[in-house]
């Protein structure tokens, strides 16, 4: 009986008690894989460094490169939008001077007729007076 009563926990210490084995379970399961797993050298952690270094300046180019080339493409649309605004500009100045022009021969022809339908009605009118 004072055997069992060594062995067992006091209530106090239950709680810390608990503590103690979840630590120990931890050790015990992740412990052996820390200790197992290699220790990385210095000249190794810097050649994984170095290496990361590397493709990240060459992915920053890559992404350089790119907003270039999506510069270059926005600049030949900005010109060819141009261009095609200096087209359409020019095309319409030539259509306002074609209906200005459709405009003067429609008012020289009603004139013709005019004209016209006034010399019929002056030799009517003269043909009328003589008889």
């Amino acid at each position: 009986d004072s055997d069992m009563h060594l062995v067992t926990t006091h209530t106090d210490m239950l709680e810390e008690e608990e503590e103690l084995y979840h630590y120990a379970s931890l050790k015990g399961s992740v412990g052996t894989s820390v200790i197992s797993q290699p220790i990385i050298s210095k000249v190794e952690r810097q050649a994984l460094v170095d290496e990361i270094d590397s493709k990240s300046k060459s992915r920053e180019e890559a992404m350089m490169n790119e907003i270039k080339d999506s510069k270059m493409r926005e600049e030949a649309m900005m010109k060819e939008m141009i261009s095609l605004k200096k087209q359409d500009e020019t095309m319409i100045r030539g259509l306002v001077s074609e209906l200005k022009e459709n405009k003067e021969r429609m008012a020289k022809s009603d004139l013709k007729m005019l004209q016209f339908e006034w010399l019929v009605i002056s030799l009517v009118c003269v043909g009328i007076s003589i008889i």
